[in-house]
């Protein structure tokens, strides 16, 4: 009776740790697949040559506003988004494919929504 008491007590155990290894992946898949990480706001500065003599840049200041990411870190968001303000290809770089989206945004920004993969990046640009 007691060889059998302990095994018991062993199944109850690995049981018992079992249920709290599942519960604790879905918690933290539950965390990486739940909703939008904000970021901020962020500013960079353009720069655009003119064409006169001497030569001379012109600097303009353009505002990416409420930016959201999931599926991605901010700081990658935020190098994403210099390389799409300072291409000088006017190609959206990294591969992403951005539409304008629904998102709720102060007047004169259009929502943009850029997704690649899993990771998807809401912002407001400037222009309205």
């Amino acid at each position: 009776m007691n060889k059998r008491s302990r095994w018991q007590a062993l199944t109850a155990a690995a049981i018992a740790s079992l249920l709290l290894l599942g519960m604790a992946a879905l918690g933290t898949g539950a965390q990486a697949a739940g909703g939008l990480t904000k970021c901020g706001t962020k500013t960079y500065i353009v720069e655009l040559p003119l064409t006169t003599v001497p030569p001379t840049v012109r600097k303009y200041t353009e505002h990416a506003e409420n930016i959201n990411v999931s599926g991605i870190s901010c700081s990658s968001a935020f190098k994403f988004l210099k390389l799409l303000y300072t291409s000088k290809t006017g190609t959206i770089p990294e591969h992403y494919k951005c539409i304008t989206g629904k998102v709720k945004e102060p007047v004169g920004y259009f929502e943009q929504v850029c997704t690649h993969g899993g990771a998807k990046i809401e912002y407001g640009h400037h222009g309205g």
